[in-house]
Order: structure tokens, then C-alpha cells, then sequence
């Protein structure tokens, strides 16, 4: 039976649907919010039907119609499952002016712990997405930044907006520590994860002055090797510094701050060791074997080994 025979089923039996019947059988889920809101209406369902028909709208992951319907007929809020309540729901469908709407209508903004721990904070997700007026909402409800969220909005790897990460940053100063400086999302700081994002330099000179006011490391990057086929393996450290151009702004901010000046030699030599190859030249001879330990040369004094540690590149 298709739904305009059902409908009008219903009206010659002068009976009304069950809230599981209308959500299911009417398609009532899929119209846009007036004509929902008028097919509900039509059903003359007490409170008890319509916070049924909230509750089922919501199971079947419709959560921005269930609160619509907790909006028009001053339903509760904190419509739940085992597994997420009716704010987790709108935030993770990323429906965030619908949530922050839920929190005004009095929503608790804790999650249901679910398997993926990023997902079960909603401060976490609000700064991920740049969310401002979200962040603040949650923030007045007493939830505190701690080192995820403030590294999800300050980095911009999803939001990938710097003047909201300044912004995210002014609101979570407060609470900034050396901890969250230093927490590692990936083996990548904070400070050196925003710089990775490639933004225009221009875009986060001021939010790189400002975590180097509150502490932040110059030189905290991350530990790489260079590998020579060979297996030798040369380490160096990837700072920041590394990561922008050599004679710009940002640079010379960093190396105000105290970033190591010769980090980007030392890169260039682990680079440079692991691309040598037997028959090329360096100042101490001619390269005649290579092994784990080291490089066989030819000059003028014969032939003799060095180790990695003593090549001149």
C-alpha cells in the first residue's frame, strides 16, 4: 500500500497512527521541517506520543527532526541510546548549529564513550571543526580545553583556518600548560604541526609568536633518519625552523626564540650521506665501497676506510 492510501486509510477509519506507525509508514522523516511539522500536528498526539515520536525519529539517526519536534512541543532534550544522545548525534553528523541549539535547550554536552576516543568530546570536535561559538557554549557549560582539544584547534589540520586557530587560542590561554605545549598528536607538536600545514606565512606569524609567548619549544619537532640503501641510517631532528622558508619572518622569530641555528646543516648532511654512491667524489677521495660502517676512499695517500662520522660532504 503506498503512503497516500495509507493516509487516507487512516482518515476514512477516523483512527490515528501509532508515533512507530507515523515514523515508519508515513515517510513523515523525509519531508522538509513545515510539512513534518504539519503531518505531526495533524496527528493530535499528546506528550507522551510526541517525545515517543522524538525518541524514534532519533533512533533511526534522524536527530536534527527529533529536535525540531523537542524545539516546537518543549520536549526533553536528552533523548539517549546506549550507544549516543541526541547532542553526540547532531555532532557527530556535524550538524553544529543544531547542536549548539540542543545545549541552549538544555542538552548535557557529555558523550556516550564510543570505541573511537577523539569522538567522545564534544570540545574536542568543536575546535577541530573551528566552531567558535560552539567552543564558547560548551566552555560556559564547564567543559574544560584540555591538550586534545587545543591541539585540534590550534594545528587547523581540519578547520584549516589560522585566524580561527588565533582566535580558539585567546579563548584556551587560560588553561594552556607545559603539558598541553608538548602533547604529540602523530609524534608532532603543536608548534610544529601548524607549520607542516603549509599556511601562507603571513597567516600564522601572529599565532606562532603567541605559542612561543606561552612557552612553546623553538626546536620541538620530530627525530627522522635519512637511509642509505646500504642500511646506514643518519638521524636528525626536523625542528620547525626546517619547516619555513630560510630568510623569512617566520625564521627569524624562531631563531629569536632559540631554535638551533644549525638544524638545517644538520639535515643536509644525513640527506647528503645517504645519497652517496660508490664512484663519486668527495674532498677526501674517491668513493670505492660503502658499507654500514662506513665508506672506502681512493686518494692520493692509497686506499683506507672513514667512518660516516668523519666524511667531509
Amino acid at each position: 500500500m503506498n503512503r497516500l492510501c495509507w493516509i487516507m486509510l487512516l482518515f476514512l477509519l477516523g483512527c490515528k497512527s501509532t508515533p512507530e506507525q507515523f515514523v515508519y509508514s508515513s515517510g513523515a522523516l523525509k519531508q522538509n521541517n513545515e510539512v513534518f511539522l504539519q503531518q505531526v500536528q495533524a496527528q493530535q498526539f499528546n506528550k507522551t506520543e510526541l517525545t515517543a515520536v522524538a525518541e524514534q525519529a532519533f533512533k533511526n539517526g534522524r536527530c536534527d527532526k527529533a529536535l525540531l519536534l523537542v524545539k516546537e512541543f518543549q520536549l526533553p532534550v536528552n533523548i539517549r541510546s546506549d550507544y549516543q544522545t541526541l547532542f553526540q548525534c547532531l555532532m557527530q553528523k556535524r550538524q553544529f548549529d543544531l547542536a549548539e541549539q540542543a545545549l541552549a535547550l538544555g542538552a548535557e554536552p557529555a558523550f556516550v564513550a564510543v570505541a573511537d576516543a577523539e569522538q567522545n568530546n564534544a570540545l574536542v570536535q568543536a575546535a577541530a571543526y573551528g566552531q567558535l561559538s560552539l567552543v564558547k557554549a560548551l566552555m560556559r557549560q564547564g567543559q574544560v580545553p584540555g591538550k586534545t582539544a587545543f591541539y585540534a584547534g590550534i594545528t587547523g589540520d581540519i578547520h584549516r583556518d589560522p585566524e580561527v586557530a588565533l582566535q580558539l587560542l585567546q579563548l584556551f590561554k587560560p588553561y594552556v600548560s607545559r603539558a598541553v605545549l608538548r602533547y604529540r598528536s602523530g609524534d608532532a607538536p603543536v608548534l610544529y604541526q601548524l607549520l607542516s600545514n603549509q599556511f601562507l606565512p603571513q597567516q600564522v606569524t601572529p599565532l606562532v609568536q603567541e605559542l612561543l609567548q606561552l612557552g612553546a619549544l623553538p626546536d620541538d619537532g620530530q627525530l627522522r633518519n635519512a637511509v642509505h640503501p646500504i642500511g646506514a641510517t643518519f638521524a636528525f631532528k626536523d625542528t620547525p625552523l626546517l619547516l619555513v622558508p630560510e630568510s623569512s619572518e617566520l625564521a627569524a622569530i624562531l631563531l629569536k626564540a632559540g631554535a638551533d641555528p644549525s638544524a638545517r646543516a644538520k639535515r643536509q648532511r644525513a640527506e647528503r650521506l645517504a645519497a652517496l654512491r660508490t664512484g663519486m667524489t668527495i674532498p677526501q677521495g674517491l668513493i670505492t665501497d660503502i658499507r654500514p660502517t662506513g665508506v672506502q676512499l681512493q686518494n692520493n695517500s692509497g686506499s683506507h676506510w672513514l667512518d660516516w662520522r668523519h666524511l667531509e660532504i
